[in-house]
């Protein structure tokens, strides 16, 4: 299974909390752009479509975040041919950043934002 599908999976299986972060929160898009975010246990994850043929920046607040930092783990489209994937992981972000995402037309981003613990620090 393709690493985004892991990603995704994981997210729609398992959360304790989820919350629409902006845009329109749907099972599919006709048009908008989708984001949502999700919390499972002391990780959160976020996921962006971009449901233009355009490609756009879009600006991510992660308020949800509880106070202290979190690794981020960045899954999205990456610039180049259709079946791409850029994988960006162990920068440490918390709640009064935000960051920015680009994505090709019809692209996607999931993002892992974990508390570091005891075997992570």
């Amino acid at each position: 299974m393709p690493v985004a599908q892991v990603a995704l999976h994981s997210i729609l299986h398992a959360s304790d909390r989820s919350s629409a972060t902006s845009g329109i929160l749907a099972i599919y898009c006709a048009s908008l752009t989708v984001t949502f975010a999700r919390r499972s246990g002391r990780d959160w994850y976020v996921a962006l479509l971009n449901c233009k043929e355009m490609p756009k920046t879009y600006s991510i607040q992660l308020a949800f975040l509880g106070e202290g930092d979190y690794a981020s783990a960045i899954y999205d489209d990456a610039l180049g041919p259709s079946t791409s994937l850029r994988i960006e992981a162990g920068h440490s972000v918390q709640k009064a950043q935000t960051i920015s995402i680009e994505l090709k037309g019809a692209g996607g981003f999931v993002g892992r934002f974990s508390r570091p613990n005891e075997y992570t620090k």
